[in-house]
């Protein structure tokens, strides 16, 4: 009597769910990519009264979060633990 051969469970059940995941991940990058694409060209030739002071402040928040403290500055000898700069401005 030959035994039949039995398929994994991680071919059987996880094959399928993985190739569900890779086609959903690029449906969503192209819907998403292209979302973003109409938004940008929607928003890119607004009239000059349109209260341009979104797009500059966006900007500078983002240089000054990186340039107050987001990356370590030192290293603590000891223990090797990264050391960031103070975030708080002396007034």
């Amino acid at each position: 009597m030959a035994t039949k051969k039995r398929t994994s469970n991680w071919l059987k059940f996880g094959l399928p769910v993985l190739i569900i995941v890779i086609i959903a991940a690029v449906v969503g990058g192209v819907v998403g990519s292209r979302k973003s694409n109409k938004e940008a060209s929607t928003s890119g030739g607004g009239s000059a009264g349109s209260g341009g002071g979104g797009g500059p402040a966006a900007s500078s928040v983002a240089s000054v979060k990186s340039a107050l403290g987001r990356y370590a500055t030192a290293t603590d000898s000891k223990y090797l633990i990264p050391i960031y700069p103070s975030t708080v401005s002396g007034l």
